[in-house]
């Protein structure tokens, strides 16, 4: 049986889409979450970021914002 024929009514799913991972940004990935580099520039600024700093950083469609810094050595 399917979750509907359960009568389990599943949530909108808000799967978060990585946009920075190690450093490296991912255009395709920031295009496919609906965000601009405008966005990616204050959210960076927000923590005080650039990118080579970020291990982690993943925006969902609820606009919810997981950010994971590098260890500094």
């Amino acid at each position: 049986a399917t979750a509907k024929e359960a009568g389990i009514q599943a949530d909108k799913q808000y799967l978060p889409i990585t946009v920075i991972e190690d450093g490296y940004v991912s255009k395709e990935n920031l295009k496919n979450a609906g965000k601009e580099e405008q966005w990616l520039a204050k959210t960076l600024e927000k923590h005080q970021a650039r990118p080579r700093d970020v291990l982690l950083l993943m925006v969902d469609s609820a606009d919810q914002v997981i950010f994971l810094r590098k260890e500094q050595p």
